[in-house]
């Protein structure tokens, strides 16, 4: 599912990752997000690496992103290792119009 925004937005991008088999809630061992802007500029962010990927607790993690550019989003969250998996969210942000 598509999430809209409007341009100028802080919004947060949460994931949590399960055990394939039990479910249970874990750590992967390593928490990486990738986001790419309208433009096609691309950033990877990695947890421990900044301050950028916050851990809530076991195996729950969440990004700040502050969307400046008009148009697609992407941001995919990948658990490497322990709970290997991925998430992958498409954002459309729209231009903001004058008051």
């Amino acid at each position: 599912m598509i999430k809209n925004y409007v341009q100028g937005s802080l919004i947060q991008e949460k994931v949590t990752f399960k055990d394939f088999v039990t479910q249970l809630v874990i750590d992967p061992t390593t928490v990486i997000c990738r986001v790419e802007k309208p433009d096609g500029t691309k950033t990877v962010y990695t947890y421990l690496s900044g301050a950028d990927i916050v851990k809530v607790s076991t195996g729950i993690y969440y990004i700040w992103i502050s969307l400046d550019q008009a148009g697609e989003w992407f941001v995919r969250f990948e658990g490497v290792g322990t709970a290997q998996s991925a998430d992958q969210t498409p954002i459309q942000c729209v231009a903001a119009r004058p008051s």
